[in-house]
């Protein structure tokens, strides 16, 4: 039993559970007490902003750098925001990924946003998953992990950019700060 009085095997018997009835968040509590009390009670809903290194680059876009700039607002199990790439000469391009449809997992100070879609374009069907996984540093400060993973199903595997991934990391800031 865990200091909640809810064993590890019920906590992961109702995740399964809630999976396969597709409920989207599953958030469990913490103790009340200790060091860490502040900042699991911390809110991640807000607006969060500030650059991201890019740790894989798959080469697809020699023009352009990989670190990009993201502005993300959370509210609740829903991310949206915009991007922004710039270009080795400097010229930037914004985006934003406000039509896709993300599934929230959260517990206590972490949390993870995921989201796949597929469509057609000029190269024929393809299949895009996107992940944010997030964590609180402090009330202010949030730590995410990026992941882009891009199927072209039908482009034939000789050809760049068939298939391919982008890994990005940063640390954004809460804008405004909270009030301490």
């Amino acid at each position: 039993m865990t200091a909640t009085g809810t064993s590890v095997t019920g906590r992961i018997a109702a995740m399964i559970f809630c999976s396969l009835l597709g409920v989207p968040v599953i958030s469990f509590g913490a103790s009340d007490s200790g060091p860490g009390k502040a900042l699991r009670a911390a809110s991640l809903d807000g607006t969060w902003s500030g650059d991201m290194k890019c740790l894989y680059d798959p080469g697809i876009w020699p023009e352009d750098q990989c670190d990009q700039s993201w502005v993300i607002t959370i509210n609740g199990t829903k991310i949206e925001g915009e991007y922004a790439t710039r270009s080795k000469s400097g010229k930037e391009t914004r985006s934003n990924f406000n039509d896709m449809k993300f599934s929230a997992l959260r517990r206590e100070t972490n949390e993870i946003f995921a989201a796949v879609h597929s469509g057609d374009d000029e190269d024929g069907h393809w299949v895009e998953s996107w992940t944010f996984t997030v964590t609180l540093e402090d009330p202010d400060h949030l730590i995410v992990h990026w992941t882009r993973i891009v199927n072209n199903v039908d482009m034939p595997l000789n050809k760049k950019g068939t298939k391919f991934s982008v890994v990005e990391m940063g640390r954004l800031v809460r804008t405004p700060p909270t009030a301490h």
